[in-house]
C-alpha cells in the first residue's frame, strides 16, 4: 500500500498497490462536505473539513492531539448532541443519504458504528454480554445471535477465552477488541475507529490492526480511522 501524510484534520487514504483508489472504481461509502462545529453555541472546533471514504476501503484520519479527529468522528455518528456541539454548516452522506439529522441509534440500524476513544466498555458486564449489547438495534433469533457471536469470536479468539470475565478486570487489549467486536455484532458496513493505539503495547497494536485489514478484505467493512500515531498507523496498514 502506498500512504500520504496530509495537515492535521486531514485525510491519510491506505491505497491499492497500484495507487490507484479512483471514485469511478470505489464509489464513496462516506462523503464529508465542508462542515463546520461549533461547540455551545459559539466555540468554533471545525472549519471547512472535507473526506470521503471509498466503500470497501481503509482511510486514516491523522494529526496532532486536540487537531479536532475525534471531532470529525463524532459529527459523522451524530454524538456530538451529548457534548453540546452541532454541525452548523456542510453536509454528511452515508450511502448517498445525509445522515447529520439522524439519531446514532438510527446511524447504527443502517450500518455505521463507531468504537469511541477509550474504548467506553462495560466494565461490570462480562466480555461476551458486552458484545450482546452490539446487537441490540438487531432483531434476530437467539440461533442468530450465537453465529454473530462466534463470527466475532473467530476474529477475536482471545476475546472467546475470556468471554465469562468482568470486562473490567481485562487488558486493555481485550477491551478494545471487545470494543470493536462489539461494534461488530451491529453487522456494519462501515466502522468508525477513534485512536485504537491509545495506551496499548505495539504488539497489541499490530495485533488489532492485522484483524481491521482481515475484516476489511473478508467482511469488506469500510473503515475511517482517527490516529495521531503516524508511524503505528503506516507500519501496522501496511
Amino acid at each position: 500500500m502506498q500512504c500520504r501524510a496530509l495537515t492535521p484534520a486531514r485525510v491519510l487514504r491506505f491505497l491499492q498497490p497500484n495507487g490507484m483508489a479512483t471514485m469511478t472504481q470505489n464509489p464513496s461509502i462516506l462523503t464529508i462536505n465542508n462542515i463546520e462545529v461549533i461547540y455551545d453555541h459559539v466555540i468554533l472546533v471545525l472549519k471547512g473539513v472535507s473526506l470521503s471514504v471509498p466503500r470497501g476501503k481503509i482511510v486514516a484520519l491523522m494529526g496532532a492531539n486536540g487537531a479536532g479527529k475525534s471531532t470529525t468522528l463524532k459529527s459523522i455518528s451524530t454524538l456530538l448532541r451529548g457534548e453540546r456541539g452541532d454541525v452548523t454548516k456542510g453536509s454528511i452522506e452515508f450511502n448517498g443519504e445525509r445522515i447529520d439529522q439522524l439519531t446514532p441509534n438510527e446511524l447504527v440500524r443502517r450500518g455505521l458504528s463507531q468504537v469511541m476513544e477509550g474504548r467506553h466498555c462495560f466494565g461490570h458486564l462480562t466480555i461476551e454480554e458486552n458484545l450482546l449489547t452490539g446487537a441490540y438495534t438487531r432483531k434476530i433469533s437467539r440461533s442468530e445471535l450465537k453465529s454473530e457471536l462466534e463470527r466475532v469470536y473467530h476474529y477475536f479468539p482471545r476475546l472467546k477465552l475470556r468471554r465469562t470475565s468482568m470486562a473490567g478486570y481485562t487488558s486493555g487489549g481485550e477491551q478494545q477488541m471487545c470494543a470493536i467486536g462489539r461494534a461488530l455484532m451491529a453487522k456494519p458496513s462501515m466502522i468508525l475507529l477513534d485512536e485504537p493505539s491509545m495506551g496499548l503495547a505495539p504488539q497489541i497494536v499490530e495485533e488489532i490492526f492485522g484483524i481491521v485489514q482481515d475484516l476489511n478484505k473478508t467482511e469488506q467493512v469500510s473503515f475511517l480511522l482517527a490516529e495521531q500515531n503516524t508511524t503505528i498507523s503506516r507500519s501496522g496498514l501496511e
